[in-house]
C-alpha cells in the first residue's frame, strides 16, 4: 500500500490520479486523452473523512469535474498546497463537458491500488507511523566492502604475461622507473660536484645498488663490511656472499653519501616550510604508480613475514 500523508485534514487540498477516479466517470469525455490518462492529476478539497471503513478513505470534492464528491483511499491522495496549480491541460480542445451531479458520491476502484503504489511512491513525503504496525529504532551497520566494486574485484597486476614474469620484472613494476632516471638519479650526479673523483650513476647501476639494499635486508647482520667478505671468517647463520662481485664497497658507500630524494630544482633553495619537503615528491610519484602497477582485492594477508612486530 502507497504511503499515507500525516498532512490530510479535513479542508485541506489534495490531488488524484484520473486513473483512480475516473474510469467510469470520464473516460467517455477523455478519449482523445486516454493514453495521458494515467498521469493525469485532478485537484480537489477534502470534505469528510471514512473513519468506519476499514480501509481508510476520504470524501474530496473534485471541482474540475462539476464539483463531484468521490471516495477515495488515502494512500491514493498527494496533498498539496492551497494554492491551486495552473490547470491549462483542462481547457484545451478536449476540456471536460460532465454535469454537475453534486450529492452524488463514487467509491474508488480499489483494483487501481497497486498501480498507485507504484507511480505514487516518490511523491509522498512523510510516513505516517499511526496506521503501521511494530516500528522499532534499530541501528543499521553497513559493510562498505559489500557494496563497493573495489572490494569485490580480483587482484590484478598490469604486467603482459604476469604467470611468466620474474621476480625482477615484478619489482620493476612497483617502481617509478621515470621519475627515479630523470630526477632522483639527475639529484645524486648533481650532489657529486664536491668531490673530484665521481662517475655519474646509471640507472642500471642505481637498480644494482638497490639489489643490494634488499639482499641485506634478507639477511641483516649489524657489520655492513661483513658482506664483501671474501672468506668464511667465522661461522655466520647467513649465506656466503661476496658483493664485491656487483660493486666495490667504495662505490657503494660513496652513492650512500650522496644520495638524495630531493628535487633537482630545490637542492639549493630547499622548500623548509614543508617538513617533508625531500621526500614529498618520491612518495606521490611512488603511490601514483603503484595504483597503475597493481589493484589488489578484497582481501590481503600481512603476517609475520611481512611485519616483523605482529
Amino acid at each position: 500500500m502507497a504511503r499515507i500523508s500525516c498532512k490530510l485534514i479535513v479542508g485541506g487540498r489534495v490531488s488524484c490520479r484520473a486513473s483512480v477516479l475516473l474510469k467510469e466517470i470520464i473516460e467517455q469525455n477523455l478519449q482523445e486523452r486516454k493514453r495521458n490518462l494515467k498521469n493525469l492529476r485532478l485537484y480537489g478539497t477534502i470534505v469528510g473523512e471514512l473513519t468506519a471503513e476499514r480501509r481508510r478513505k476520504y470524501q474530496v470534492r473534485f471541482e474540475e469535474i462539476g464539483n463531484i464528491t468521490v471516495d477515495v483511499l488515502a494512500g491514493n491522495l498527494k496533498y498539496e498546497k492551497q494554492a491551486t496549480p495552473n490547470r491549462e491541460e483542462l481547457v484545451t480542445e478536449s476540456s471536460l463537458t460532465l454535469p454537475a451531479y453534486e450529492d452524488i458520491s463514487y467509491s474508488s476502484d480499489d483494483s487501481e491500488n497497486d498501480l498507485e503504489e507504484n507511480n505514487d511512491r516518490n511523491d509522498m513525503d512523510v510516513i505516517d507511523l499511526s496506521v503501521t504496525i511494530n516500528w522499532r529504532e534499530q541501528q543499521i551497520t553497513i559493510d562498505q566492502r559489500a557494496i563497493h566494486l573495489a572490494y569485490n574485484q580480483d587482484c590484478k597486476i598490469n604486467i603482459p604475461s604476469v604467470s611468466l614474469a620474474s621476480p625482477y620484472e615484478l619489482f620493476h613494476q612497483y617502481l617509478p622507473l621515470d621519475y627515479i632516471e630523470q630526477f632522483v638519479i639527475n639529484s645524486i650526479n648533481k650532489r657529486r660536484r664536491v668531490t673530484s673523483n665521481w662517475t655519474n650513476i646509471t640507472i642500471n647501476k642505481y637498480m644494482r645498488w638497490l639489489g643490494l639494499w634488499v639482499l641485506m635486508s634478507v639477511f641483516p647482520v649489524a657489520d655492513r663490511h661483513f658482506y664483501w667478505r671474501t672468506n668464511q671468517e667465522q661461522t655466520q647463520p647467513i649465506p656466503l656472499f661476496n658483493f664485491q662481485r656487483w660493486m666495490s664497497r667504495s662505490r657503494f658507500e660513496q652513492i650512500v653519501l650522496y644520495y638524495t630524494l630531493i628535487m633537482p630544482s630545490e637542492l639549493e633553495t630547499p622548500d623548509l616550510n614543508n617538513p617533508l619537503y625531500s621526500v614529498r615528491s618520491f612518495i606521490n610519484n611512488f603511490n601514483n604508480n603503484l595504483v597503475e602497477a597493481i589493484k589488489p582485492e578484497n582481501t590481503l594477508c600481512v603476517d609475520e613475514s611481512m611485519n616483523s612486530w605482529l
